[in-house]
């Protein structure tokens, strides 16, 4: 299980998702169901993203989405430096 987990600033180096975003999407888990998904992992102050569960959870925002496949493949791998960071409004 440890395998799985990053702190906030790794994930954000590792997929589009910028640090700021993936902040305020833990400061909301409790109505985003990000909370209910298990991604969320906290020891003491510290915060971790469970890096599969949160796949999950990104795939359920919105299944019929091609991105959401395409998402949880970079979660899993190292995002090249040309893929961008993704903004809150969505855009690159």
């Amino acid at each position: 299980m440890t395998s799985n987990l990053k702190t906030v600033a790794q994930f954000a180096d590792a997929t589009p998702f910028t640090e700021h975003q993936l902040r305020w999407w833990i400061f909301q888990a409790e109505n985003n169901g990000l909370a209910k998904s298990g991604a969320i992992v906290r020891i003491s102050r510290r915060v971790y993203i469970d890096t599969a569960q949160f796949d999950a959870w990104i795939a359920s925002q919105n299944p019929s989405s091609a991105e959401c496949s395409a998402t949880a493949t970079i979660t899993g791998a190292t995002a090249s430096a040309s893929a961008g960071k993704v903004t809150a409004g969505g855009a690159k």
